[in-house]
Formats: structure tokens, sequence, C-alpha cells
């Protein structure tokens, strides 16, 4: 897993922990401490925090529902970007593929919302 040194704002912080789906999504990057596929996290993503495990790269991907279409949609549109201009993914729309890059402070509220706030 990557460190992140970059100083984020407690603003972009609280924003980008905010979002169920944000908060879904660095779960999973966290718990998988390589890069992962954006079909991957959008199996994941759709599901809303449900314990998935990531397809083995020789089974064939499994048909996508309407509900998924939109997920992986806003995903890249949306979501991996707002990460990504935050420092605390690398995200390569090319190959479609998602690393974490650990940052203290939102691993911190990150942790505070699971363990308070969701339980």
């Amino acid at each position: 897993m990557t460190t992140n040194t970059q100083t984020i704002s407690t603003e972009t912080i609280l924003r980008l922990v905010a979002d169920p789906r944000r908060r879904t999504i660095l779960r999973q990057l966290r718990e998988n401490d390589s890069v992962i596929a954006v079909e991957d996290l959008t199996g994941v993503a759709t599901e809303r925090g449900a314990q998935s495990t990531p397809r083995a790269e020789t089974d064939p991907p499994a048909p996508r529902t309407d509900e998924q279409r939109v997920t992986r949609a806003e995903l890249h549109h949306t979501h991996l970007p707002q990460l990504a201009d935050a420092g605390v993914i690398e995200y390569d729309s090319r190959t479609g593929t998602v690393r974490y890059r650990s940052h203290d402070r939102v691993e911190a509220l990150l942790g505070f919302v699971s363990s308070r706030l969701e339980s």
C-alpha cells in the first residue's frame, strides 16, 4: 500500500468519507493491498459494502445489470475522479484499475464513521 504524504484539507476528507459509496470503495481498496479493477469495485459498490471476492482473471465477467451499469458510470465519472483528485487513489481510466494511497487522516475518519456511526 502506498502511503500518501500529501496534505488534504479537513473539508475534503469529510466530503470524501461522507458518501456511502465512496466509503465502500475506500474499505474495499484498504482490504486489497494491490491494484484492483474498476469492474470488481463496481460489484462491491453495487452491493454497498457486502462482502465480495474479486473475480479471478480467468473467470468470465458476470453479465451486468442496469444497476451495475449506473454504478460503474458513477464510479468512472464521479467517485474515482474525486478520490484521485484528493490524492487518495491512483486511478487509471485507460486500464480500468485503481490503487489505494493510504492517508492517516482519511483512515482515522473512515475508522470513526465505521465504528461509531455505522454500527
